[in-house]
């Protein structure tokens, strides 16, 4: 690859270059200088300019390297690896299998800084990446069926950047690909909750909703007028709800996990990592969330959003604040938040 910054940076599959002309002057074919900055070698993954940094893949295709400059090197320039404390991300999840390797990237600037890895196997990876900040966190995105590319290209509104997907699914028994976008202006929610999505805001309630045929005899979430229908399969390319609606939101189901990392308790005896460790009080932050459960391996609680304050047969309204979490029992101290419905969750 080559890109265009302080010369014409290039990466082999053998190092990371950087060509210059004399003098300042322009690179010609008698007029250039040809410096080794870094030997990690390349793929022939395009890399993604963010800031004075090159995000680029290695040739192994398991590293995501940030290829920038440090005045306090020999080289002048340093490429530390992305994945260093996410390395499970690219390793193999049984002995029989074999390593994934990142196959496509991209970089979605507006309205988050996000770095976008397609692995081979088919599973999504998103890196929130806001370097200024000092953050590098990574979380992997999996649907019904396989990632086979991504692509980052203005939003029609001219404000954001939007992320389409390539997706191999098998509906019906028939392999079929979809072009699909990460919809973040959903009809119930700010975001679209559901995979493969069949959005529809109508002008007369109804209760079948038709224009279902691309997920004929799949298992799909629906979402009406803000409250979740339960799932059901699509037959005939149509499904019927218990109540009419106007707004509705139809698609594949996913599960949202957080899992936190085990924390390190100073005691008198040293570490605490061997330790089991009890739950006193547990407090989760969270913003415009509903249906969200929260707890531990002992003790799984459903923490209630909704109260008898609410108005009957309505949606029920998003929470913003903090809820506490008592008793939740000995284990390895790691605290799980999931969420199964096709609803907004966001923990702060």
């Amino acid at each position: 690859w080559m890109v265009n910054r302080d010369g014409l940076m290039i990466g082999t599959i053998s190092g990371e270059y950087q060509a210059l002309g004399t003098n300042d002057a322009p690179i010609t074919a008698d007029n250039i200088s040809l410096k080794r900055r870094t030997s990690y070698g390349s793929s022939t993954v395009p890399p993604k300019l963010v800031g004075n940094a090159i995000l680029f893949v290695t040739r192994s295709g398991r590293q995501v390297r940030e290829f920038v400059e440090d005045p306090n090197t020999l080289e002048g320039f340093v490429a530390p690896d992305l994945l260093l404390l996410a390395r499970h991300l690219t390793e193999r999840s049984s002995e029989a299998g074999t390593d994934p390797t990142i196959v496509d990237m991209d970089y979605q600037r507006e309205p988050d800084s996000r770095l976008w890895c397609v692995r081979s196997d088919g599973v999504l990876l998103c890196c929130t990446y806001l370097r200024d900040q000092n953050i590098v966190a990574w979380s992997r995105i999996v649907t019904e069926g396989s990632f086979e590319s991504v692509c980052v290209i203005p939003h029609p509104d001219g404000n954001r950047d939007q992320v389409w997907v390539l997706v191999r699914r098998t509906i019906n028994g028939q392999t079929k690909r979809f072009v699909e976008y990460f919809d973040d202006a959903g009809l119930n929610y700010q975001n679209t909750n559901v995979d493969c999505a069949f959005t529809c805001d109508q002008a007369v309630a109804s209760c079948v909703i038709y224009g279902l045929s691309h997920l004929e005899c799949a298992r799909v979430s629906i979402v009406g007028d803000g409250s979740y229908f339960g799932d059901q399969y699509v037959i005939g390319g149509n499904v019927t709800l218990d109540s009419c609606v106007d707004k509705v939101e139809i698609g594949l189901p996913y599960e949202s996990v957080l899992v936190t990392m085990r924390p390190e308790v100073a005691t008198q005896t040293g570490s605490s990592q061997p330790s089991k460790m009890r739950w006193l009080s547990l407090v989760v932050r969270v913003l415009r969330t509903i249906g969200l459960t929260a707890g531990t391996e002992q003790s799984i609680q459903v923490v209630p959003w909704r109260t008898t304050c609410d108005l009957m047969d309505c949606s029920p309204s998003l929470y913003t604040g903090e809820r506490d979490l008592a008793k939740l029992g000995w284990d390895c101290s790691r605290v799980t938040l999931r969420q199964t419905l096709p609803l907004p969750s966001t923990i702060l």
